[in-house]
């Protein structure tokens, strides 16, 4: 294979648009027919030692192999972090997302599939995709290989990581529960289960490692890192693709496709690339100023995983912080040379639960949410230092809610929502190709508010879990601390008027520096519209002043910038009632990074479809795309490992059209 900073214009068979959890693979399949010559194309750089070290995840999310995306703001979501707007990560680097992820391995729940092929996608059923996943597999989980749905052999290594004694709790009080402990990557994945993961002896089994090292004498195979691809070449008469258009450092490339372009650039990029070169929605092309080639709805659909990060339990045990366990030189040795120990494991991750809430309307054992069992505590684990800022949560909110946290012993248990009926979208900030695209998350905005009636149902289960002869065993107690609640943006405020309850007309308090103060406050430019709040909000002491002596404060009301200042609490709702898991649902909820179905699979009568059940985009000739944003329907996994199998049925898809399958 060859890695080069150097590259003039050439012509290859196929071209292969980013290095991820799909590209990679593809590129590893296709290059397995010499006779043909394959360019993959990557716009970030090798992992290095570091991001080997499943342990610190969470950091590699806050270096330069991050996109560093956020989602637009929405409000009433992610009021705890930096101008209320999440982060959105995403892999910046040769192997994608999988060299900064948490490396779990999940592939889905049967109905999954078989949901995907009933929308008009032959080939994708769960006994189609199985065989791809077992394809890829090197199966290292000891007596779970024994069994039809693992294998051994692939290039993909998959292991249990570090586990502490919190996951035979956690285990043991799902079985009290009534629950089984299965296999989650089986055909009855419902229940409870030690996590499988992509290590190789330990250490992080990215597709870099996995599909693209192995293959480095394989001399067809190009693969060209800080490349950055801006647009597609397409002859717009006949709607072929015949070539890519790239950067690398800031010198701009063409090169040509002889049979096909694959983008597999992801669910952000993938789109942003077809809009770019004028595949997308006709209106917002124009808008843009970009000719249109051809009129799909590309973007319409984001389907996206998100996690309850609230359901904190203190415990007797005491538990080394994890700043000494990583300064121990005991702990790295032992892992440097047998893959054991607490640097194996996933940032904290141990076990996971599929459940079924409640809420579900579904007939069919089939889970709605996902509940991961993290050993280290919660984002106080590292003291603020790093889980904070790669989930932009304020330091406002850390030193309120979590900071008193940092020297006790406790584990958490996040609530990931599997099937949300709410989708965002994603638009094209401009027709600049280095501009990011515009992300829009609409969590629980569905009309019925299904997706928060099942995020506050897996709430419910948690208590109970916690309630359980297990975890009463360590004196497992909720964490009762009301959760802060910070709002952005413009506001009236009127301190001086009566509380709707009574009271005195003026309530203050000096707290760090400044003023808190009771009253009224007018939420405006606020969509939707929002009633007048009774609230405690935060001023500083420069603001007070203007409130008490400008004269239009006089007239009732000033108008301030409050910005993330503003305060009030969850906690002006009775601690543990529905109203209060509500507002800290939409407080502390974050992305659990499975964005998908920016461009939908579907049959072309399906109006919403970008791509046809073998990947070929609608429309336009030489062109497929293959990535997790293909993916018609929510899954029940973690999208890294159905990206892989992806790109294994994608890779012969491509073979059985150029009649070259063995």
């Amino acid at each position: 294979t060859l890695y080069s900073d150097e590259f003039s214009d050439e012509e290859y068979d196929f071209i292969v648009v980013g290095s991820g959890s799909a590209g990679a693979v593809i590129a590893n399949r296709l290059s397995e027919n010499l006779r043909w010559k394959i360019l993959l194309l990557e716009a970030g750089n090798r992992g290095n030692a570091f991001t080997e070290v499943p342990l610190i995840a969470p950091a590699l999310q806050v270096t330069p192999y991050n996109w560093g995306y956020t989602m637009e703001r929405q409000e009433g979501f992610c009021k705890a972090m930096e101008e209320g707007v999440c982060a959105w990560p995403r892999g910046r680097a040769l192997g994608g997302s999988t060299v900064i992820n948490y490396v779990i391995y999940t592939r889905g729940n049967p109905l999954d599939f078989d949901k995907w092929e009933a929308q008009g996608n032959p080939g994708w059923s769960y006994r189609d995709v199985l065989p791809y996943y077992l394809k890829s597999e090197d199966c290292n989980l000891g007596p779970e290989c024994n069994n039809q749905f693992h294998e051994t052999g692939g290039y993909l290594s998959t292991e249990y990581p570090y586990a502490s004694k919190l996951t035979d709790v956690f285990l043991s009080a799902g079985t009290q529960l009534g629950q089984t402990i299965v296999d989650h990557n089986t055909d009855d994945n419902m229940g409870f289960s030690r996590i499988q993961a992509n290590l190789k002896r330990g250490r992080r089994h990215s597709v870099t490692a996995a599909f693209l090292d192995p293959i480095l004498n394989r001399t067809n195979l190009h693969i060209l890192t800080f490349a950055r691809v801006t647009r597609l070449l397409i002859y717009p008469e006949t709607k072929t693709v015949y070539g890519v258009e790239f950067y690398k450092r800031k010198v701009k490339y063409t090169v040509r496709a002889t049979k096909e372009v694959i983008l597999s650039a992801g669910t952000f990029h993938s789109p942003q690339l077809l809009m770019l070169s004028g595949i997308g929605p006709k209106e917002h092309l124009k808008e843009l100023g970009i000719p249109l080639v051809q009129h799909l709805e590309v973007g319409k659909y984001i389907y996206d995983h998100i996690a309850f990060m609230g359901m904190i339990f203190t415990i007797n045990e005491t538990t080394p912080m994890i700043t000494q366990l990583l300064l121990n030189p005991i702990e790295y040795l032992n892992w440097h040379l047998t893959g054991k120990g607490i640097f194996s494991s996933l940032g904290g991750i141990e076990a996971l639960a599929f459940i079924k809430t409640e809420e579900s309307k579904e007939t069919e054992a089939y889970p709605d949410i996902e509940l991961f069992l993290s050993s280290m505590g919660s984002v106080e684990y590292d003291r603020g230092l790093i889980v904070r800022r790669e989930l932009r949560i304020t330091q406002e909110f850390y030193n309120n809610y979590f900071k008193e946290l940092e020297d006790k012993a406790c584990y958490s248990i996040f609530s990931a929502l599997l099937h949300p009926k709410s989708r965002g979208y994603l638009k094209l900030r401009s027709k600049d190709p280095f501009d990011k695209p515009l992300l829009y998350g609409n969590y629980l905005s569905d009309p019925e508010n299904q997706d928060l009636k099942t995020l506050l149902s897996s709430v419910r289960y948690i208590q109970r879990l916690a309630e359980t002869k297990a975890f009463r065993g360590i004196d497992a107690e909720l964490y009762r601390k009301p959760m802060p609640e910070y709002l952005h943006g413009l506001y009236m405020c009127i301190p001086f008027l009566p509380l709707s309850t009574g009271g005195d007309l003026l309530r203050r308090r000096a707290v760090d520096g400044g003023v808190v103060l009771r009253g009224v406050v007018w939420p405006l430019l606020r969509k939707p519209r929002m009633p007048p709040q009774n609230v405690e909000f935060r001023i500083n002491q420069t603001i007070f002043l203007k409130l008490v002596l400008d004269p239009i404060f006089f007239n009732g009301t000033l108008t301030v910038d409050l910005g993330k200042t503003l305060l009030h609490r969850c906690e002006h709702h009775v601690f543990d009632s529905d109203v209060y898991w509500e507002c800290a649902i939409r407080t502390l909820s974050v992305t659990i990074h499975h964005q998908t179905s920016t461009c939908k699979m579907g049959p072309r009568t399906d109006p919403d479809s970008v791509v046809d059940s073998r990947l070929r985009v609608h429309g336009v000739k030489n062109l497929r795309v293959a990535d997790t944003s293909i993916i018609p329907v929510t899954l029940s996994a973690h999208t890294s490992a159905p990206g892989m199998m992806i790109g294994e049925k994608a890779a012969d898809m491509i073979k059985e059209d150029w009649r070259l399958v063995r």
